[in-house]
């Protein structure tokens, strides 16, 4: 929907445009502030339900099943690190951290 201004911008007229085939059609809504009023409500009402609309499309995101997976890729990086370590000849101590094993 559209406000247009004919003659030189003096009158304001509220025009709904739509497609008809392959061409653009406009429709005479009105020309009063009630007009103008309502297209702007209407406009209004148009922009909340896309809104809502959108916001139904999104998925809700899951926090748990992303915290899990967290979990699950920290244990196999503990895991990956530690088979790395003990291969290149480092030892964990009792207060958990990795020192090199020192040749006799």
């Amino acid at each position: 929907m559209a406000v247009e201004s004919r003659n030189d911008g003096r009158q304001r007229y509220f025009y709904r445009k739509k497609r008809v085939g392959g061409k653009v059609i406009s429709e005479y809504v009105g020309g009063s502030e009630f007009d103008f009023m309502l297209a702007e409500w209407k406009e209004n009402d148009r922009k909340i339900a896309r809104h809502e609309k959108n916001m139904r499309e999104i998925e809700p995101f899951d926090l748990e099943a992303f915290d899990r997976k967290l979990d699950a890729l920290e244990a196999d990086l503990n895991e990956l690190i530690t088979a790395y370590l003990t291969g290149a000849g480092f030892y964990k101590t009792s207060s958990r951290e990795w020192r090199y094993k020192q040749s006799d």
